[in-house]
């Protein structure tokens, strides 16, 4: 088994044959590869769809565009059932902590052939630390949103 010099030595040879095409030592200039800036916003469903501050209490508005009346809840112990939220009204939930999902559905009965999508739209007011969801019918091939995640870190999700 070879020694770890004597492999260096023997890739240096080989190195040298290929760039050079002769077996003589010769001296490469380093090549000083470009670096590019830092990407680290990855598009996906993984990435938040929006920022709160995590330092303040935040609220989240609803607003239903949708055209039909929507169900929703807060998923917490303390919950109370499902409420209604007809078409054209709005809600604010006020000081549900920073870490909350909200589920959305509508109360209409879904035709299997012709499903009805939602899907969410999202806005940050920094004054007052308010989360504007806004509620529509999602356009033709797009699966749907059903729930709101707010995290403690501040961001928001929606699955």
């Amino acid at each position: 088994m070879q020694n770890l010099s004597s492999i260096i030595m023997n890739f240096r040879i080989l190195t040298s044959i290929l760039l050079t095409g002769t077996i003589g030592i010769s001296v490469i200039p380093p090549v000083l590869a470009e670096t590019p800036p830092a990407q680290t916003y990855q598009p996906g469903f993984w990435q938040p769809v929006a920022r709160f501050n995590p330092k303040e209490n935040v609220s989240l508005k609803m607003v239903n565009e949708s055209g039909i009346k929507l169900n929703y809840d807060l998923t917490s112990l303390d919950t109370d059932t499902p409420r209604d939220l007809e078409s054209g009204q709005d809600i604010v939930l006020k000081d549900i902590g920073l870490s909350a999902y909200i589920m959305v559905y509508p109360t209409e009965t879904i035709d299997p052939d012709n499903p009805l999508a939602l899907k969410f739209t999202v806005s940050v007011n920094e004054a007052d630390n308010l989360v504007t969801v806004t509620v529509k019918r999602a356009e033709k091939g797009f699966m749907g949103h059903r729930t709101i995640n707010l995290q403690k870190t501040g961001a928001i999700y929606f699955y």
